[in-house]
């Protein structure tokens, strides 16, 4: 392993593993319709950016644009949290080229390195690089400049590097040291909650890719790839070489946990076993985690618009409830990602069965986070009136969510949300009731009345949603198996 040849080598046969792997769930068709569908959007948008650009600012679309492409390569990231159990992945018996090392001649650090590399490659171009085609598109229409094209796809690259490498370093000082990763969290956080109230940070330092394509000042730049190599190599170098797996041993704990879940019915067992599953494999705090970091971001989304780049946003703790609803999704995708469902084969228990025992688990893990996270905003924004419509908005978008994305994709969260029909299904159901109650949020302050009645008739729709979905789980995911 003294070259680059392995590591070319494993990045090669990881991206034909990744294609193979989403192609054999969704077909070629659906699976190469995600990008074309990112393509024909970029293209759309920047058609009618004239119209868009007379409602907001350009320094709005950037924001907007670098954004979502950070925490797009921040959800990535986080695959360094698997840890043990990515030697096995979702599959216990399928072995993945990350698990090379423990049958062949290859450094751990090398492989997890290779897979950091690939993960890059296979997100770029299956979003960016199609977001940037639809642009150039777009130019005989548009008239934009192949150079602005080029340069905005060049830092939306960088800010999406910035956010895979950070995710990357936070999951692996997580699995390094518990205590390091927590005082970490603590200061960003504080640095986020004092600067909010006293403006005395540079938005540059933190988002220095999006303050580069704004200024144009190279030292931002320089900054941004300072920081993205800084994670990058951190987090390579942290990873254990060889993870072992250490005895551990456990009292009976089943019948004690099925007695406390008691009220749940028939799911008892299962929801007693999803939250054993979790404490013991310590899944629970990685799932709190990547639900945390989405919150803390949307935080410093509303300091940077307001103080970073003073553009007037009313970002009231309503617009928050609703991201704490759309963020939770997250950790159903996290439930699904680290069990082992096979073993469920043999039991006499339905696909519906786990699904609805993941749901309830979700309802238990985020209730207590996301209203603390929701009374913490009221508390900064001083805005306890609103309270009491932001924790109902809160609880409804996020039971609402889980439940859509349950009953679209089943058991297979990651993989089936790049087919082309459920991301459709998706958008419908989820983002367009999720951006109506955004955009009726920030209309509080001029149409309270209005806003409040719109928006309790949205939450209504979505409550009703809710029960028809949960009584579409059965019926449409009966006859699935557990098998791969």
């Amino acid at each position: 392993m003294k070259n680059s040849k392995p590591l070319g080598l494993l990045i090669k046969l990881m991206l034909k593993e990744e294609l193979r792997f989403h192609t054999s769930f969704l077909s070629r068709y659906n699976f190469f319709g995600f990008p074309i569908m990112i393509m024909v959007f970029s293209f759309v948008l920047a058609v009618f950016s004239p119209q868009l650009l007379k409602e907001l600012s350009i320094a709005q679309v950037y924001l907007s644009l670098h954004s979502m492409v950070f925490l797009y390569g921040l959800s990535m990231g986080a695959f360094a949290f698997l840890g043990h159990e990515y030697l096995e992945r979702r599959f216990g018996q399928v072995n993945f080229m990350v698990s090379a090392p423990v049958l062949l001649p290859v450094q751990f650090k090398v492989a997890f390195f290779a897979f950091y590399i690939h993960d890059v490659i296979f997100y770029i171009f299956l979003t960016i690089i199609p977001f940037t085609c639809g642009l150039l598109l777009s130019v005989p229409i548009s008239g934009i400049a192949v150079s602005t094209i080029l340069f905005l796809a060049l830092m939306l690259f960088f800010s999406f590097l910035l956010g895979i490498s950070f995710s990357f370093f936070m999951s692996a000082i997580y699995m390094k040291n518990l205590k390091v990763f927590i005082c970490i969290i603590a200061v960003i956080i504080l640095l986020m909650g004092s600067s909010y109230q006293f403006h005395w940070l540079d938005y540059g330092l933190i988002f220095p890719s999006l303050k580069f394509q704004i200024t144009k000042l190279w030292l931002y730049l320089v900054h941004a790839l300072f920081l993205i190599f800084m994670f990058t190599i951190v987090a390579s170098l942290l990873i254990e070489e060889r993870p072992e797996r250490s005895a551990r041993h456990f009292k009976l704990e089943l019948p004690k946990r099925v007695e406390q879940f008691r009220f749940t019915g028939g799911q008892a067992p299962l929801v007693a076993k999803e939250f054993i599953d979790l404490f013991r494999s310590r899944t629970l705090t990685k799932i709190i985690f990547s639900f945390a970091m989405p919150l803390i971001f949307i935080m410093f989304l509303s300091w940077f618009v307001n103080v970073g780049i003073k553009i007037p946003v009313d970002f009231n703790i309503i617009f928050y409830g609703g991201m704490v609803g759309f963020f939770g999704m997250m950790i159903y995708s996290w439930q699904n990602n680290t069990d082992v469902i096979e073993c469920y084969s043999v039991l006499p228990i339905t696909v519906p069965d786990v699904i609805r025992s993941k749901i309830i688990v979700f309802a238990v893990i985020t209730s207590g986070i996301s209203t603390s996270f929701v009374i913490f905003m009221a508390i900064i924004h001083d805005q306890f009136m609103l309270l009491g419509w932001a924790i109902l908005v809160m609880f409804i978008t996020s039971f609402y969510i889980v439940t859509a994305v349950a009953y679209l994709t089943g058991l297979r969260t990651n993989t089936y949300l790049f087919n082309i029909t459920v991301l459709m299904k998706f958008l419908i159901l989820v983002l367009l009731p999720l951006f109506c109650i955004t955009i009726l949020s920030f209309t509080i302050n001029t149409n309270f009345q209005i806003a409040i009645f719109s928006i309790l008739f949205i939450c209504l729709i979505l409550f009703a949603g809710t029960y028809v979905l949960l009584r579409g789980i059965d019926e449409k995911w009966v006859r699935e198996d557990f098998t791969f």
